[in-house]
């Protein structure tokens, strides 16, 4: 069977799929060559991913996410056409595999790059821009004074963390492919936003006894942890006692720590698709010890939204939206 992460390994994969793209340009600077040959290699990453958990809708949520991205540089979608034309020629000349040319030959790109994603509604809109607007001018007053004044009208936590904190980072992280605003900003947003989820979670979390337990952190190399540092925050505040472990934390020593403490359930969370198929490993390799085989494993994050039925290809027992969803979905799991 081939091996596909050899495509990965190929060096001359993507500058093959370049000059195919474009036969007779000659690139006005090294830069924009090497950034071309990068968005080669992040796309190929991609590829690999998707067809190792056989799931098209992982590449089709790229290209998606490439086109925006393109849009908001004013680059046109043609050339994203190009790309995945490119890849399709080269890679059947390369490697001949029926199995890979089947894979890409569902992908409908023109189709594809037509998709619209549609937001949900958020009951406190106006308080989510007014947070948003000031983690954007840097004022962390007053979006801290946007959070006090949800709190002192009795706005639950939970609503605060999905439809303040939740929307409101998902808008930055759309701002940021749009290339509306700077990495450093995205960063400030997320250290505020973590603050005030500290200061959120009070001693009071503490004071009733939780006999329902669970491991929660995000899986790999992935550092993106606020999400799954949600749940876990919300999960305790629905009574259970969570062991939050954070991010890139190794395999062997997660599997190490849950036949340790046993819990009753594992959260696991990732935020970029390239990371599906360690997700799916560590799920394999929670699943072979026997100790552990029988604890439901719930997932979520970014490549699972519009993709729910992902968390069948790497091994889950279930796939939350959001925690609230989680903590209802972890309750049936339990039954």
């Amino acid at each position: 069977m081939f091996n596909y992460n050899n495509i990965l390994k190929n060096k001359d994969i993507s500058r093959n799929i370049l000059e195919d793209m474009y036969p007779n340009e000659i690139f006005s600077s090294e830069e924009r060559e090497e950034k071309s040959l990068k968005d080669i290699d992040w796309t190929l990453r991609f590829i690999v991913e998707a067809i190792q958990v056989e799931n098209e809708i992982i590449l089709e949520n790229y290209f998606i996410w490439l086109h925006r991205l393109f849009k908001g540089l004013e680059i046109d979608k043609i050339h994203i056409v190009k790309l995945f034309k490119s890849i399709q020629i080269i890679l059947n000349q390369t490697y001949h595999d029926q199995e890979l040319n089947s894979f890409l030959n569902k992908i409908e790109i023109n189709k594809v790059l037509k998709e619209n994603i549609t937001s949900k509604i958020n009951p406190y809109q106006n308080s989510m821009e007014e947070y948003l607007n000031a983690l954007l001018l840097s004022d962390r007053n007053k979006a801290k004074s946007v959070v006090d004044k949800l709190i002192s009208k009795g706005t639950k936590i939970e609503d605060i963390y999905l439809y303040i904190f939740q929307d409101a980072m998902s808008h930055v992280g759309n701002l940021w492919h749009d290339s509306i605003i700077t990495v450093g900003r995205e960063h400030y947003c997320t250290a505020v936003t973590q603050f005030l989820m500290s200061n959120l979670y009070t001693e009071s979390l503490f004071e009733e006894e939780k006999d329902k337990t669970m491991i929660a952190c995000a899986v790999g190399s992935d550092l993106h942890e606020m999400g799954i540092r949600m749940v876990s925050d919300i999960f305790e505040l629905h009574g259970w006692r969570v062991s939050f472990l954070g991010s890139n934390l190794p395999t062997e020593e997660l599997v190490s720590f849950a036949k340790e403490t046993n819990p009753n359930l594992i959260a696991l969370s990732i935020t970029m698709p390239y990371h599906i198929s360690i997700l799916k490993n560590t799920i394999s390799s929670i699943k072979l010890e026997e100790k552990l085989k029988n604890i439901p494993i719930i997932v979520g994050g970014v490549p699972f939204i519009d993709n729910p039925d992902l968390y069948k290809s790497v091994g889950a027992d279930a796939y939350a939206k959001d925690a609230l969803e989680g903590v209802e979905i972890a309750k049936r799991l339990l039954q």
